[in-house]
């Protein structure tokens, strides 16, 4: 058997059936020739284990003779070493790229262990964050550099790319329980997340006095549905999320009881408690025939589905009228010229913002405060805490009351509860100041007194 160097493969000429040229110095190197003409370089060899092996090395043309010699050594070296080249590349091939391990991840984890929001975020994330970065790449080759890259590149929506590192981090942790990756090798951990800030915003008095008037006038008005005044004033009167007050179910409500019993919310099941002003609302609507929802929408038999955007024009009709009596103070109108404006103003509420806008700014006004601007659905909820808390009701207490599942999520409305660990402080150092003050008392008598000696 000739050492195998290009000569001698090129005198090799195809047969009828294929056959094999062995190497004379490295022992298991061969080369298949084809009746095709093609010659394949491979090693024969056997593992630990006694399996008998022939891994391909390369097609000859691809691969010159010298380097498939040097790879040869190199996985022969590999076996002497207890090593397998052949088996772990079948391991590789079955290994999965993101995008099909992804799809396990809904499929099997996903949608039977989260609620369906949770699995639309998590299929949002993968579509439009995470499967263009690693949809191609073997989830055995995604490193800790390429997660944190990840990350870097999505530092202009930092909160977005914290759940995406969040996603990214389950999803591998469950490749490891799958056995599609070695424990402990989960490459999202240490990865620093981006810091967040709890957006925080309440309703003062005024702003709930004023979107109370708002409100009135919608319904007078009847500039919104129905249905959509009773859910802004039903987020007010409970603290629910908004996803459980627009899926509340007749079936749910309690009315002799004065309560609502969801089945499922963000937290699992949960009763909420009805005062008296969320008793109101209920009983002003009128349960309509086959349709289960208390909130109905503009089909038969649904519900009202899209709160955003009548919440939208009920605030742009508020900061419009705002604008227009900031410009009236500033330029003397009369009130008739003020009420024609706020009725023009409402007939096209986007052209009317607009044109104030640019009004205030050229009479320097562009920083006034505008009352509920920016104001989202879910501060309604935050307000419902945010009065508990200013209230003195307790911190666990709100908790139970919004079906917060964990205590951490309440203390963000610590600030407001009274600060109770200065009211705390105020009464032991008055206590040890009572304790003391014959002390006092007499020290201040013998400086007053000093004086008279020395005269």
């Amino acid at each position: 058997m000739p050492k195998l160097t290009k000569r001698i493969i090129d005198d090799h000429e195809p047969q009828d059936k294929d056959y094999i040229v062995w190497d004379t110095e490295i022992r298991g190197l061969g080369i298949r020739i084809w009746p095709s003409g093609k010659k394949v370089f491979f090693l024969k060899y056997r593992n630990k284990h006694g399996r008998q092996r022939k891994p391909v090395i390369g097609v000859y043309g691809t691969v010159a003779p010298e380097k498939a010699r040097m790879k040869a050594i190199k996985w022969l070296d590999a076996v002497n070493d207890g090593g397998d080249p052949s088996g772990d590349r079948e391991e590789w091939r079955e290994v999965p790229i993101f995008e099909e391990f992804s799809k396990r991840y809904i499929t099997a984890y996903a949608k039977p262990n989260k609620k369906p929001r949770s699995v639309e975020e998590d299929e949002r994330l993968l579509k439009n964050c995470i499967k263009p970065y690693f949809g191609k790449m073997k989830i055995t080759a995604i490193t800790k550099v390429d997660v944190s890259r990840f990350h870097a590149s999505m530092s202009t929506t930092p909160v977005n790319a914290n759940r995406a590192l969040n996603l990214l981090s389950k999803a591998f942790n469950l490749a490891e329980t799958w056995g599609l990756k070695p424990d402990g090798t989960n490459p999202c951990k240490h990865v620093k997340k981006y810091p967040e800030k709890a957006k925080e915003r309440f309703l003062s008095n005024d702003e709930l006095a004023m979107l109370a008037g708002e409100l009135r006038t919608a319904e007078l008005q009847k500039t919104e549905m129905q249905s959509v005044i009773d859910a802004i004033r039903l987020l007010l009167f409970t603290g629910c999320r908004l996803s459980e007050i627009l899926t509340l179910k007749w079936d749910y409500v309690d009315m002799e009881n004065a309560c609502i019993r969801l089945p499922d919310s963000k937290t699992g099941a949960k009763s909420v408690y009805l005062a008296p002003a969320a008793m109101e609302v209920l009983s002003g609507i009128k349960r309509k025939e086959r349709n289960p929802y208390v909130l109905i929408g503009r089909k038969p038999g649904g519900r009202l589905v899209n709160l955003q955007k009548p919440w939208r024009r009920i605030l742009m009709r508020v900061e419009v009228l705002q604008m227009i009596e900031h410009v009236a103070e500033v330029e003397n109108w009369t009130a008739a010229r003020i009420e024609k404006a706020k009725q023009d103003a409402l007939e096209d509420l986007t052209k009317a913002r607009s044109q104030y806008r640019e009004q205030m700014k050229k009479l320097k006004l562009e920083n006034v405060t505008l009352a509920l601007a920016n104001v989202r659905l879910h501060d309604l909820r935050h307000t419902f805490a945010s009065v508990g808390a200013a209230s003195k009701q307790s911190l666990q207490m709100i908790g139970r009351l919004l079906g917060h599942s964990q205590t951490s999520t309440t203390e963000r409305y610590s600030h407001l509860y009274g600060d109770p660990l200065r009211e705390a402080a105020n009464v032991i150092v008055g206590r040890i100041a009572e304790a003391m003050m014959p002390d006092i008392e007499k020290q201040q008598a013998e400086i007053i007194e000093l004086p008279k000696q020395k005269a």
